[in-house]
């Protein structure tokens, strides 16, 4: 039989009990008379900076190309070879979210583990809190979306919480996906970019770059990254804006310092002046003799005949060329050179683009023998930088993608009363684009063409995805003209931050489009200070 038994505690183990009851009743009491120390308190000043660890390692699968072809070759010159388009842009990612500080605790919520008490919220140093804090509004400052860019494509970089005064930002871009070498520009919201990429993503690769760039005036506060050839992902950071000392007004008003500007000047020879030109380093200006072209001091080699370019990656360099260009390999450069072509008697152009990625920088195309016949250059897949074309018919035609366009000068038109290919005089434009998506005229000086500056036609396809920005367009019937040809309307052009000239055929005409199409158009003014707006025809 199991029986049950109770243990009574004996007298040594009641007195032993008794007398911790009372040793803990008076330990409370004297906790509650005494004031609460908090050991190893952290420090009340917070005000040093908080480093936050930058993410170089956003990385995506690299896009697919899409099979297509574009029709529009030029029956007058050499058939223009068909080549694949660029991807799809990848999928946008979520970008990471600013980290937040641990919510404290909830006081009130039952302890059922010794292990698992913790303090009351209120008993959390504050400076801990602000430390978080400080933390999470770095980040959301430093780190902007992650964006995929396409190919001849652009995307805007908005600073809400710029500081006043601030004169120039430094970026820094992560790139990857790529599958092939692209480049990345960042210009400001004029216009104006800089000679250098900040970013050049190479295929299969993460790769990041840092510039300073100068930001744009009347307290603009974007800059407009654009890429070249390939879509690419791309992840920007704030590394820091630049405030240079005398744009700040604050210590202007003090009258202590005034006494103290000998010890001043003591700085001013040594590095202190020097961050003024590192956002120098753009191209500034309008573009224009002085900074298009072939640089000044260059000697050129005459190259007498036509030049034929079939291997990928050649580099034409410092050439004086008598005759016409045909590119039929892709990725070719042609820079510090002069194209002058040779006297016909059927249309030409000076370049022709039959293949993808050409390179056309610092060089200058213009015509030896001055005619009817000859224009600038045609073609798609191509990139004009710094480039002086002028005293020809047409200086660009576009009849395809990806076509790129930036601080170059575009002007005097040739223009005859008596055109063999139209009855009433030359149909001169700047830019004539016939088809084509991922076109992109940045920081330009485009001027003296009678027809258009930039003509959009669709004779041969459908035209999309256009951006005119930062540039000086004067001149033609109506400066910009859109025409949609039957075709419908043209989807995703925007017009930002240009000057127009008045010198146009039909008064306050800067811009002509159908209602159908609708324009994103924003900051443009004429040179004398009235907003631009758009004429529906």
């Amino acid at each position: 039989m199991l029986q049950s038994y109770t243990h009574a505690p004996s007298r040594k183990q009641s007195t032993l009990r008794a007398a911790c009851t009372v040793l803990v009743a008076a330990t409370s009491i004297l906790a509650v008379a005494m004031p609460a120390q908090a050991a190893d308190a952290p420090p009340a000043d917070l005000t040093a900076e908080v480093a936050i660890p930058a993410d170089d390692t956003t990385s995506a699968p690299s896009p697919d190309e899409a099979a297509a072809s574009d029709s529009g070759t030029p029956a007058d010159e050499a058939p223009v070879e068909d080549v694949v388009p660029d991807e799809a842009p990848a999928e946008d990612v979520v970008p990471d979210e600013a980290a937040e500080p641990e919510a404290s605790p909830d006081p009130d919520a039952e302890i059922t583990d010794e292990a698992d008490a913790v303090q009351p919220a209120d008993a959390v140093a504050p400076e801990v809190a602000a430390q978080a804090d400080a933390q999470a509004a770095v980040k959301a400052l430093l780190k902007l979306p992650s964006r995929v860019i396409g190919p001849g494509g652009m995307s805007v970089l908005t600073f809400k919480d710029k500081p006043a005064g601030a004169t120039a930002v430094e970026l820094r871009l992560t790139g990857s996906g790529a599958w092939r070498t692209t480049s990345v520009l960042a210009c400001t919201s004029w216009g104006r970019c800089d000679r250098d990429p900040i970013l050049v993503a190479h295929k299969g690769q993460t790769n990041t770059g840092t510039q300073v760039v100068t930001l744009g005036s009347n307290d603009k506060n974007r800059v407009t990254l654009h890429n070249d050839h390939a879509s690419v992902r791309v992840t920007p950071e704030i590394v820091r804006f630049i405030v240079p000392e005398g744009a700040k007004p604050a210590p202007a008003p003090v009258a202590a310092p005034a006494p103290k500007p000998a010890p001043a000047p003591k700085p001013a020879p040594a590095p202190a002046p020097k961050p003024a030109p590192a956002p120098a380093q753009p191209v500034g200006g309008k573009p224009g003799a002085a900074n298009t072209g072939v640089p000044a001091g260059k000697t050129l080699k005459v190259h007498h005949g036509d030049l034929t370019i079939t291997t990928a990656g050649t580099v034409i360099d410092g050439l004086d060329i008598r005759g016409f260009v045909r590119v039929k390999a892709p990725d070719v450069t042609i820079k510090n050179s002069i194209v002058r072509g040779k006297p016909i008697s059927g249309g030409m152009h000076l370049i022709q683009a039959s293949s993808t990625g050409l390179l056309v920088q610092d060089s200058e195309l213009v015509p030896q023998y001055q005619s009817v016949w000859i224009s600038g250059i045609v073609g798609k897949s191509f990139t004009l930088r710094r480039v002086d074309i002028h005293h020809v018919i047409d200086q660009v035609a576009i009849t395809g993608g990806n076509v790129r366009i930036e601080s170059s000068w575009l002007h005097d038109n040739l223009h005859y009363a008596n055109d063999p290919n139209h009855r009433d005089g030359s149909h001169d434009d700047s830019i004539q684009i016939q088809a084509g998506s991922g076109i992109a005229i940045v920081g330009n000086t485009i001027e003296d063409a009678n027809n258009a500056a930039v003509m959009i036609t669709q004779d041969t396809g459908k035209v999309a995805n256009v951006t005119f920005a930062g540039n000086w367009a004067d001149g033609g019937a109506c400066t910009i003209n859109v025409a949609e040809k039957g075709r419908g309307a043209i989807q995703g052009m925007s017009v930002l931050d240009n000057t127009f000239g008045r010198d146009t055929r039909h008064d306050n005409c800067a811009i002509l489009a159908p209602p159908t199409t609708r324009l994103t158009v924003d900051d443009n003014f004429y040179t004398d200070g009235k907003p631009v707006t758009v004429s529906k025809g």
